[in-house]
C-alpha cells in the first residue's frame, strides 16, 4: 500500500517529442501540477527512427523498470500506460505482464486511432492477448463512449472509465475576418489522415469560383510522408497559390494559426478523440470532420460544425461553404464550439477524473 502522503505513479510511452495526439495528452499530464500527493515519474518506451534505435530505447526502458521493480518496489505504487496499437500494444503487454509479476497495478490509457482495425485483423493468439491485458488492468480509459462499446464487447470484464481528451481553454479566440477565410488543417501527413480529400475539396471550391469570391485559404500544418505527394497534387489542381504548407507546427505558431483561421478540417478515415478538433473548439473555431472514432462527442453537426463521410470531397467543399458563406451563420457555429469546450472539454475536469482514478486504484473501489 502506498504512503498516503504520495501516490508515485510511473508513466510511460512515446517520447514527447514524437508527432501525435498521444504525445500532445503526454505532454499536457507531465506539465500539470499533480499536487502534494502525486509523484509522477515518465519512463519513455518508443521514439521515432530506425528498428534498431527503437528495439534499443525499449529494451532500455524495460530494464530501467525491472531495476525499479527490483530494487525500489515501494517507490513504484502504478504503472500508467499510454497505448495506441501495433508496437504499442506489444510494448505494453509486456510491460503489463512484468508489471503483473510483481503484483503491481496497471491504468491503461488507450488512444483509439487504428486500435479497432488492429483487434480486427490480428490472429486468435494476439486477440487473446489484448483482451488479457485490457481486462487484468486495473483501470482502462478510453476516449469516449464509441471505445467504451468496443472495449467492452472484445473484454467484458474490463474496468472501462470513458475521460475525453481536454484542452486548456484560451483567453483569446478567432474571430471573423472579412478580407480572407482561412482554413485549416493538423495533423501528421499520412494517408489515413485524407489530405488528400481535403485538396480535392479545395480544388472542387476551386472550379466553382468560391475561392476567389471567399478569398479563401488552406493552411496545412503538418509533417509526414505524404508531404510531396499533396504538393504535387496542389499543382495538379492549379492550388499552389491557395493552399500554404506550414510544415510541423506547435506552441506559440499553433496559437496563432488557431486566433486567425475560421475553420479546421480533419478527414481522417478513423481516428481516437484528436487534440487539434479540441483545440479550435477552445478559440472557437468551427470543424469539418469525418464521423470516425469519438469525434461526434466534440462536434455536434449542424450545431459546432459538420461531420461528413468518409472520402467525399464533395461533401466536405458542401460543410465548408455551409460554415463561411454569412458572417452571421459563422458566427453562431463558432460560439457553440466555444461553448462546447468550455462545458465538455475543460481540461481541469480531465485532470480531476484521472486523479480520482488514480486514488481509487490505489485506495481501493472505482472512481465513477
Amino acid at each position: 500500500m502506498a504512503d498516503k502522503q504520495k501516490i508515485h505513479v510511473y508513466m510511460m510511452g512515446s517520447k514527447p517529442s514524437v508527432k501525435g495526439g498521444m504525445s500532445s495528452v503526454v505532454m499536457q499530464q507531465l506539465q500539470h501540477d499533480w499536487g502534494h500527493d502525486i509523484d509522477i515519474q515518465y519512463i519513455a518506451t518508443h521514439v521515432s527512427g530506425s528498428t534498431a534505435k527503437r528495439c534499443f530505447i525499449f529494451a532500455k526502458s524495460y530494464l530501467h523498470l525491472l531495476f525499479l521493480l527490483i530494487f525500489q518496489s515501494k517507490k513504484v505504487d502504478i504503472l500508467y500506460l499510454h497505448m495506441s496499437y501495433k508496437g504499442s500494444f506489444l510494448r505494453k503487454f509486456l510491460i503489463y505482464k512484468l508489471a503483473h509479476f510483481f503484483g503491481k497495478k496497471v491504468i491503461l490509457h488507450l488512444h483509439g486511432s487504428e486500435f479497432r482495425q488492429y483487434y480486427d485483423n490480428a490472429d486468435v493468439g494476439r486477440k487473446k492477448r489484448i483482451c488479457e491485458l485490457l481486462e487484468g488492468c486495473s483501470r482502462v480509459i478510453v476516449l469516449g463512449e464509441y471505445w467504451h462499446r468496443f472495449v467492452q464487447s472484445i473484454a467484458p470484464r474490463a474496468a472501462i472509465e470513458v475521460i475525453q481528451n481536454a484542452v486548456a481553454i484560451p483567453d483569446e479566440i478567432t474571430s471573423w475576418n472579412e478580407q480572407m477565410v482561412q482554413l485549416l488543417y493538423l495533423g501528421v501527413l499520412i494517408p489515413r489522415k485524407g489530405v488528400k480529400d481535403l485538396l480535392n475539396a479545395m480544388g472542387i471550391l476551386y472550379d466553382q469560383g468560391l475561392v476567389s469570391l471567399h478569398n479563401i485559404r488552406l493552411v496545412v500544418g503538418g509533417s509526414g510522408d505524404e508531404l510531396t505527394s499533396l504538393q504535387e497534387q496542389c499543382r495538379k489542381l492549379h492550388l499552389e497559390k491557395y493552399v500554404e504548407f506550414a510544415g510541423w507546427v506547435d506552441g506559440e505558431a499553433k496559437k496563432k494559426l488557431l486566433k486567425t483561421s475560421q475553420c479546421l478540417i480533419l478527414p481522417s478515415y478513423n481516428e481516437g478523440l484528436p487534440v487539434a478538433i479540441l483545440e479550435a473548439l477552445s478559440y472557437g473555431v468551427p470543424v469539418v470532420s469525418t464521423d470516425v472514432g469519438s469525434i461526434r462527442d466534440a462536434v455536434q453537426e449542424g450545431i459546432s460544425g459538420h461531420l461528413v463521410p468518409l472520402h467525399a470531397p464533395e461533401k466536405i467543399a458542401q460543410a465548408i461553404v455551409e460554415i463561411i458563406d454569412r458572417k452571421e451563420n459563422w458566427l453562431c457555429y463558432s460560439g457553440q464550439a466555444r461553448r462546447i469546450a468550455i462545458q465538455t472539454f475543460n481540461e481541469t475536469v480531465f485532470f480531476d477524473r484521472i486523479e480520482g482514478i488514480i486514488h481509487s486504484v490505489v485506495y481501493g473501489g472505482r472512481e465513477k
